[in-house]
C-alpha cells in the first residue's frame, strides 16, 4: 500500500469517526427541536410508489469536443413503510460542442439497476439494509470503438449489499452508510476480466428549511482493488473516489423537484456534475 493511499484510508476513518461522534451528539439537539419532528413523520399508508426522471450532465473539461449527458427514468414501491423495490435505466446522449471535428448525436443505452431495501425503524432514526444489482445493458468499449459511440458499460454484472443509518433531530437529518460491492467474473476483449471487490462510505446532512423546502450535502468516498484480467492485476495501485454534493430540493408530498451540483474530490481537474430530477408520488386515499 502505498502513502498516498494509506493517507486517503486515513481521511476516511477519520470522516468516519466525526460522524460517528455527530451521531451521539444528536440526542443533546433534541431540545432545539420543534414540537413535531417532521423528518421523522410516517404515512399511515400500505403502499407508495415514485414515478422519476432525471437529467445530468456530466463534467465538461476545457477543450472538450462533446457533451455527456444521461437522462436517467425509475419507478420504486415502498411497502408498509417497511419494504422497498426500485428499478432504474439510464440513457446517455452525446451532443458536438465544437463545429471543427464535430461529433454526430448519440443516443445510447446504460446499465440497468435494481435495488431492493428493508427499513427498520427507530424513535429517532431509521436502519437501511439492502442490495443492489447492476446489469450489463450498456455500451462496452468494443462496440462502442466499432459503431463511433461512447462506452456506457454493458461489461460486467455488479453486485453491492449496503446499510445506512438516518438520525433525524428536527430540523437536521444526519446519515451515515457503508456499501460492500463486487462484480460477477466475465471477459473483456477475450480475455477473463474482474473488478473483485469495493467498499464505500457515506455521510450526509440535510437541514429542512420549512415543510417544503430541504438543503442537502453528501460526501460519498470508495475504495476499489484494481480489476483483474485472467490472472494478472491490471493496477498496483487501488482507486479512490470521495464525491462531495450539495443539493436544493422542494416537494409538496406528490410533486418534487431537485438540483444537485457534485464534484469528485479525488480528481481536483475533473469538473462539475449537474443533475436535475423530478419525480411524483401514487399515494393511495387515507382511510
Amino acid at each position: 500500500m502505498n502513502q498516498r493511499t494509506f493517507t486517503r484510508l486515513l481521511a476516511t476513518y477519520r470522516v468516519f469517526l466525526g460522524m460517528i461522534w455527530l451521531l451521539r451528539l444528536a440526542p443533546s439537539l433534541e431540545s432545539q427541536e420543534a414540537p413535531h419532528n417532521r423528518l421523522a413523520v410516517q404515512e399511515k399508508r400500505p403502499w407508495q410508489s415514485t414515478l422519476g426522471a432525471g437529467l445530468t450532465v456530466l463534467p465538461i473539461m476545457q477543450g472538450d469536443t462533446q457533451a455527456i449527458l444521461c437522462l436517467e427514468s425509475s419507478a420504486d414501491l415502498l411497502l408498509n413503510q417497511r419494504w422497498y423495490l426500485s428499478l432504474g435505466f439510464p440513457l446517455y446522449l452525446r451532443l458536438p460542442l465544437t463545429t471543427t471535428d464535430m461529433v454526430s448525436p448519440v443516443i445510447v443505452q446504460g446499465d440497468a439497476n435494481i435495488e431492493a431495501t428493508w427499513i427498520g425503524h427507530t424513535n429517532r432514526g431509521e436502519h437501511r439494509l439492502g442490495t443492489s444489482w447492476t446489469f450489463p445493458t450498456g455500451v462496452n468499449e468494443g462496440v462502442a470503438a466499432q459503431d463511433d459511440t461512447i462506452q456506457t458499460g454493458g461489461l460486467l454484472h455488479y453486485v453491492d449489499i449496503f446499510w445506512q443509518y438516518t438520525r433525524y433531530t428536527d430540523p437536521i437529518s444526519l446519515t451515515l452508510g457503508l456499501r460492500l460491492g463486487t462484480s460477477l467474473p466475465g471477459s473483456r476483449e477475450g480475455t477473463p476480466y474482474w473488478e473483485p471487490f469495493s467498499v464505500g462510505l457515506t455521510t450526509g446532512l440535510m437541514m429542512l428549511i420549512n415543510r417544503s423546502v430541504a438543503l442537502q450535502t453528501r460526501l460519498i468516498q470508495g475504495l476499489a482493488l484494481p480489476p483483474r484480467s485472467g490472472d494478472q492485476w491490471l493496477s498496483t495501485t487501488m482507486n479512490y473516489d470521495a464525491r462531495l454534493s450539495g443539493g436544493l430540493w422542494y416537494t409538496d408530498q406528490e410533486h418534487t423537484l431537485s438540483l444537485d451540483l457534485s464534484h469528485n474530490m479525488a480528481q481536483p481537474l475533473e469538473g462539475l456534475t449537474i443533475s436535475f430530477r423530478y419525480s411524483y408520488t401514487v399515494k393511495p386515499k387515507e382511510p
